[in-house]
């Protein structure tokens, strides 16, 4: 899967890659170092004059109780932190949030939101009294606490991995991830202003995990807090996370007119694939639809890339009359009015890039047209979760 990371960095056009968190493992921040190294080695060539911009956000790993204990709630991301510095990444949140322009090649750009979900990682003032005392004055090595009776609500619930220690359990079943109100409530005011699609990156999921890690913990403390400030700003939200080890998908909207949309996706742990998101925009620069690419190792252990990849095309909220550019026009005008009735059916996407050619829209233009034109309702594909050599394009009437 490195190779495969590597492959599309060096041959497809990346704007940037944005890392989930988690670059050790139970708080064995010595590592952090070879991991950013190891990870920029694969993205950027200083030979090859490669050099993709990196972001990332802090996981609950990449603290350690000596740190936290030591340097408190900001400085325990010193590790981290200064080898983004070695690498020349893009500075982490460690308090408060970061935002970025992410610049694409044609002039169009993503405003990105980098916040630490990861605060209250080992913060000693999140956990009650008598838990707290267990946590931090006992060994590491200790037994971990009994939390809940199993059997409590019956067979029919997924039960939380088991763990072997206490530190163990902390990372696993005991972690105590937040946002800071006052991050949510600046963001959801600067998304409101923008009212288009935006980018927050973090580390810790917003909806409960399909596997539970206990009931009292486990999930980010205030994620409804945030879902309720994203969704009121009237912005479409594309979360990008980690954390779970799995790599749904998941949409949460709102009955109340006005309101947007949060669009979660997940990565998986690298060794299983990455994900590869392409944003298309419209004539005014304003996002309209993402395409999510899911790069995987299927159960031989072959990596499903290229043609062969799934992929899941997200809609955002524009008007349709947003939509039409120029190049959208062109080929519209062509299929409906230029064309005999007769061959004004179901298109291929031959077709469409052959018709393409008579109004100098370009096939690597074909695909952004399309997308606009369903986009704005004029059309409907079929096939629309495969490659687009699959899609067939259908005229609405």
């Amino acid at each position: 899967m490195l190779s495969e990371l590597r492959r599309v960095c060096q041959r497809e056009h990346i704007d940037a890659v944005m890392t989930m968190g988690d670059y050790t493992s139970i708080g064995a921040t010595d590592r952090i170092e070879d991991a950013v190294m190891v990870m920029d080695g694969i993205i950027n060539d200083t030979i090859g004059g490669r050099d993709i911009p990196i972001f990332g956000v802090p996981g609950n790993h990449d603290v350690s109780k000596a740190d936290a204990v030591e340097f408190g709630d900001v400085g325990k991301f010193k590790h981290l932190v200064d080898a983004f510095g070695k690498y020349r990444w893009r500075p982490t949140p460690t308090q408060s949030f970061v935002r970025y322009e992410v610049a694409g090649a044609d002039g169009a750009s993503l405003t990105a939101y980098l916040l630490n979900s990861s605060v209250g990682s080992w913060s000693k003032s999140l956990y009650p009294e008598g838990m707290r005392s267990s946590i931090f004055e006992s060994d590491a090595s200790s037994e971990p606490l009994k939390l809940v009776d199993e059997h409590l609500f019956g067979d029919s619930l997924p039960k939380a991995n088991s763990v072997d220690t206490l530190l163990t359990q902390v990372y696993e079943q005991l972690d105590t991830p937040y946002f800071r109100a006052v991050d949510l409530n600046d963001i959801a005011t600067q998304l409101s202003e923008a009212r288009k699609a935006t980018l927050v990156v973090s580390h810790h999921n917003l909806l409960p995990q399909y596997t539970p890690r206990v009931s009292y913990f486990g999930e980010v403390l205030n994620a409804g807090y945030a879902r309720q400030a994203f969704l009121q700003s009237g912005a479409d939200v594309i979360y990008l996370h980690g954390h779970i080890h799995d790599d749904p998908i998941e949409i949460v909207t709102s009955p109340e007119p006005g309101t947007g949309k949060i669009f979660m996706i997940a990565a998986p742990a690298l060794p299983s694939g990455f994900n590869k998101i392409t944003t298309f925009f419209t004539a005014d620069k304003r996002p309209f639809l993402i395409k999510v690419t899911f790069f995987r190792v299927d159960r031989s252990g072959r990596v499903i890339s290229g043609n062969t990849a799934m992929s899941r095309l997200i809609p955002l909220i524009v008007r349709p009359e947003d939509l039409l550019r120029k190049d959208v026009h062109r080929l519209w005008k062509y299929i409906t009015q230029e064309l005999p009735e007769s061959d004004r059916g179901i298109f291929s996407w031959d077709e469409l890039v052959e018709h393409g050619r008579h109004v100098n829209v370009s096939e690597a233009e074909v695909e952004a047209v399309v997308l606009a034109l369903h986009c704005a309702g004029f059309i409907e594909i079929h096939n629309f979760s495969e490659s687009f050599e699959s899609w067939r394009v259908e005229i609405r009437k």
